[in-house]
């Protein structure tokens, strides 16, 4: 055994990370910006300290991204780690079948839709409409005509102000002939009564903002083709999207994301800033589970 393998074994999987990592002059904070990955959880990866750490199927793809950014073997790094754990090596991909795939899940996920968002919509407005009309039928009640009850209430109210505003007040005895009110001071009255009805304590509420926990997962598609693809984000709904030539994706990813490509995409994948290759083709075209292709 040579002295570097023997180095190797005295060291734990952590120490030798960061040994590699300080070899090449790269600080934890220049290792967060490149990987995505917290400092909380580099610190845990390079201290051995697991229960700081969190799903064990993130670790996994956290130790390959950090291997690969280090430009180590992803694999051997990944061996030593399900190693110090306890537990099994992963299984080679091309033996192995993601699990959307045995289930038949995506497929379903796949199909189109036989009505879309737009019709969706026009159907909704349509019931809606329709429930409108017949409730005005059952109750008897015409929108129009109260309209325009409530626009002439508002035209007879501005009549009447007008009018008492002119209103002659007698004199007292002892006093010039009486005169009209102005309507300067009608209009001042009205104003004060409707400043003090609507006079209310305003109250400041101040709410303590919560700092949002940084996504696991950055993806980033850059496109050098046209076409469109299907993506189905932290075990949600189907969501089709198209792209061009030029054009870049990006996705913030908590838990999982399934990408159901054309097997002729020409793009760039890249997954918290380190690049991804692209599946191979099936049956015409590329699916790419993340981040169970991440571990093989």
């Amino acid at each position: 055994m040579s002295e570097k393998e023997t180095v190797q074994k005295t060291q734990t999987l952590g120490e030798f990370l960061k040994k590699t990592r300080k070899a090449s002059n790269i600080s934890l904070d220049d290792a967060q910006d490149s990987t995505k990955i917290t400092l909380k959880v580099l610190q845990a990866i390079e201290c051995d300290d697991f229960s700081a750490m969190p799903a064990e199927a993130f670790c996994r793809g956290f130790y390959v991204m950090y291997a690969k950014f280090l430009k180590l073997d992803h694999d051997a790094v990944l061996g030593r780690y399900l190693e110090a754990r306890g537990l099994p090596p992963v299984t080679s991909k091309v033996h192995s079948t993601p699990p959307v795939r045995k289930s038949g899940q995506f497929r379903n996920y796949a199909e189109p839709s036989p009505v879309s968002p737009f019709m969706s919509s026009i159907f909704a407005l349509a019931i809606l409409l329709a429930a409108i009309i017949g409730g005005c039928w059952y109750f008897n009640w015409n929108p129009i005509d109260y309209i325009n009850s409530k626009l002439d209430s508002i035209q007879t109210n501005g009549q009447q102000l007008e009018f008492t505003s002119e209103i002659p007040v007698p004199a007292e005895e002892g006093t010039p002939d009486p005169a009209l009110i102005p309507v300067a001071e009608v209009e001042t009255e009205v104003a004060d009564e409707l400043i003090q009805d609507n006079d209310t304590t305003l109250e400041e509420v101040t709410e303590t903002e919560e700092i949002a926990a940084p996504v696991p997962y950055h993806l980033e598609i850059f496109f050098r083709s046209d076409g469109t693809l299907a993506s189905t984000l932290d075990k949600g709904f189907m969501i089709e999207n198209q792209f061009q030539n030029g054009q870049t994706l990006q996705w913030e990813v908590k838990e999982s994301i399934i990408l159901d490509m054309p097997e002729s995409i020409d793009a760039t994948i890249r997954m918290n800033g380190i690049e991804i290759q692209l599946p191979d083709a099936e049956n015409g075209r590329r699916l790419l589970s993340l981040p169970e292709d991440l571990l093989n």
